[in-house]
């Protein structure tokens, strides 16, 4: 139902051409560098929000014997 449609608007028209290729580089240029961002601030959010962990196979809980260093 939508596809026609959607596929006329990227291609700008019934036929492939200049504009398609220009608003193909335009949609790479602008959504992908956005994306990488996007996903960048919600790493830095998570890790401000959640705290910095170690890897699971290094986590050792700590011991009852010593006392935690500072």
């Amino acid at each position: 139902m939508i596809g026609p449609y959607l596929s006329d608007f990227l291609r700008a028209g019934p036929e492939f051409g200049a504009t398609t290729l220009s608003r193909f580089y335009a949609i790479h240029m602008l959504l992908i560098p956005g994306l990488m961002a996007a996903l960048i601030g919600a790493h830095l959010y998570l890790v401000r929000k959640l705290g910095i962990s170690a890897p699971p196979w290094l986590k050792s809980g700590p011991s009852r014997d010593r006392p935690a260093e500072v």
